[in-house]
C-alpha cells in the first residue's frame, strides 16, 4: 500500500513537471480522491470533511461530519486481502535455504556465486560473496541455490546436443538420397536435356554398354541415364513414374 502511493506521488510530480502545473493543486485533488466507492478519501480521514479544491461543490460538503473510522479501517483491511488473493494465484512459496548453502547472488544483474551466511527470516538472509568476501544482505526473490542454474544449463546443453544431433541425421538422409541408382528409362526420346530450353544448369550424361539381343526386354534395351547438376552443385535426377 506504501510502495503504491509512493509510486503515484512520483507520477503526479512527473508530470506537473512535464506540463508545467501547480504541484500543490495536484496533491490536493490526489488527497480528495476516494480510494473506493466505499473508501473515503485521505482528507476525509484526517479532517473529517473534503477540502476546498478549484472544482466547486456544495457548502454542506465542507463541514465536518462523524465517520466510523472502525468501519473505513475493516474496508481498508478487505480490500487489501481481496488483492492478496489474485495476486496468490500465480505466485509459490520459496525454499528456506542453510548455512553456508552455494547460492548465486543477484548484483546489477549479474549473478555472483556465494554462500549463506545468517538467515534473519525466511525472506532475509546475509551472504557473502565468494570472490571479493563482501557481506550484505539480500531478499530470498534475489538468491538462487546452484543447483537450480546447473540444473537449467545441463538442460540448455542437452537441447543443443538433441538439435546437433538432429542436423547430422538429416546430413546422413540426404547423402543416401544422392546415392540412390536412378532406374533406367526405357525410352530414349521420353527424357529432354534442360539445354534445349535455355537453362542455366550443365547436364551430366552416363552411358552404359548395351547388350543387343533378339529378344530384348523393355527393362534392358535402353541403360542410358541422364543426370542434371544445377549451377549450385545440385544433382537432379528424373523421376521414376515421370512419363
Amino acid at each position: 500500500m506504501v510502495e503504491r502511493a509512493i509510486q503515484t506521488v512520483k507520477n503526479i510530480i512527473k508530470k506537473c513537471y512535464e506540463t508545467n502545473t501547480d504541484l500543490n493543486l495536484a496533491l490536493l485533488d490526489y488527497r480528495n480522491t476516494p480510494v473506493s466507492n466505499c473508501i473515503l478519501s485521505p482528507s476525509e480521514l484526517l479532517f473529517n470533511r473534503k477540502t476546498r479544491t478549484l472544482i466547486p461543490i456544495k457548502n454542506n460538503m465542507l463541514t465536518p461530519k462523524n465517520i466510523n473510522f472502525k468501519k473505513q479501517r475493516q474496508l481498508l483491511v478487505d480490500r487489501q486481502n481481496k488483492q492478496k488473493c489474485y495476486y496468490d494465484r500465480a505466485s509459490r512459496k520459496l525454499r528456506a535455504l542453510r548455512i553456508n548453502e552455494k547460492v548465486y547472488i543477484r548484483k546489477n544483474d549479474i549473478w555472483i556465486p556465494g554462500s549463506v551466511v545468517r538467515k534473519f527470516n525466511d525472506r532475509s538472509y546475509l551472504v557473502k560473496e565468494d570472490d571479493t568476501n563482501l557481506v550484505m544482505r539480500r531478499n530470498r526473490y534475489f538468491l538462487k541455490p546452484q543447483y537450480y542454474m546447473k540444473t537449467s544449463s545441463s538442460y540448455m546443453s542437452d537441447t543443443d546436443s538433441n538439435v546437433s544431433n538432429v542436423e547430422n541425421n538429416e546430413d546422413d538422409v540426404t547423402d543416401m538420397l544422392e546415392n540412390v541408382n536412378v532406374t533406367d528409362l526405357t525410352d530414349k526420346n521420353e527424357f529432354v536435356s534442360e539445354s534445349d530450353e535455355e537453362s542455366d544448369s550443365a547436364t551430366v550424361t552416363e552411358e552404359e554398354p548395351n547388350e543387343t539381343t533378339d529378344e530384348a526386354t523393355p527393362s534392358s534395351s535402353h541403360t542410358r541415364r541422364t543426370i542434371y547438376v544445377s549451377k549450385f552443385g545440385r544433382r537432379v535426377k528424373k523421376p521414376k513414374n515421370v512419363n
